[in-house]
């Protein structure tokens, strides 16, 4: 998501009037994902709650025209483990089941909206996340013509090494964990993930957190980031009033990673 890593960039999570977050087609595309022998189906898609709170008014949210969802590409994203449990005990996460998440969040329509932090962005890259990738200067015309592959090596090399996702034994922290390096950045994703096992909060994600993390029960950590980045939201949209549109489908997006546990 944008080089999003907040403050300094904003999600451009989609909101209405109603609330009424425009997920059908990624609904739907997550459900024709083909199915995995032996693994129950999660349910990684939900319905968002009518109301979020701070309410704003329609003229202060997003207009839908910037962030209506295009999911017919985005099957190159949903290998079969997208379908696996996010409950089950596995030898260790995996990756292609928080890629698919994150993926679903973020749906694959390129954006350009001047009021986003983030700039261009497509698939949850920005412009400037893909500079990083790259080691150059991009242009939007660079982020339009993203490809999968491109997409999945940027989020393996910048989201999911830096938070050890695959040395964490739960799949749903390590997806969670992986949702909140993409909205935040990996540092503060990895001091919320301290915070909720009483870890070293330093930003980093070594053995000492993995240890801490690997013992802990699922269910209170993935809480305690969801509680914990609704806060650092509502930081930012109280910092700064510009942001304020884009609160309540971030709001959304934290309180749907409690979802995972019912998974």
């Amino acid at each position: 998501m944008h080089n999003r890593h907040l403050p300094q960039t904003a999600h451009t999570s989609p909101t209405s009037s109603t609330y009424s977050l425009p997920f059908t087609l990624d609904a739907d595309l997550f459900d024709m994902a083909p199915a995995v022998p032996g693994r129950p189906r999660p349910d990684s898609y939900v319905a968002p709650p009518h109301v979020l709170n701070p309410s704003l008014p329609p003229s202060k949210q997003t207009g839908l025209e910037h962030q209506r969802y295009s999911s017919a590409d985005l099957s190159a994203f949903l290998p079969p483990p997208a379908r696996a449990s996010h409950t089950q005990v596995a030898p260790m996460a995996l990756f292609e089941i928080a890629l698919s998440y994150v993926l679903i969040n973020e749906g694959s329509t390129f954006t350009d909206d001047p009021s986003d932090r983030g700039g261009s962005t497509r698939y949850g890259v920005t412009q400037g996340t893909l500079a990083n990738y790259l080691g150059r200067p991009t242009t939007p015309a660079d982020v339009q013509a993203l490809t999968p592959q491109m997409v999945s090596d940027i989020y393996r090399k910048l989201y999911w090494t830096p938070i050890k996702g695959d040395q964490i034994n739960k799949q749903a922290v390590a997806t969670v964990t992986m949702d909140l390096a993409v909205l935040c950045g990996p540092g503060t994703a990895a001091r919320m993930l301290q915070a909720a096992v009483g870890a070293t909060q330093d930003g980093n994600v070594g053995p000492m957190t993995l240890a801490a993390v690997n013992k802990a029960d699922a269910a209170a950590v993935v809480q305690s980031m969801s509680l914990a980045a609704c806060n650092y939201f509502a930081s930012i949209a109280t910092r700064d009033v510009t942001q304020q549109k884009w609160l309540a489908g971030w709001q959304y997006r934290a309180h749907k990673m409690t979802k995972l546990l019912l998974a």
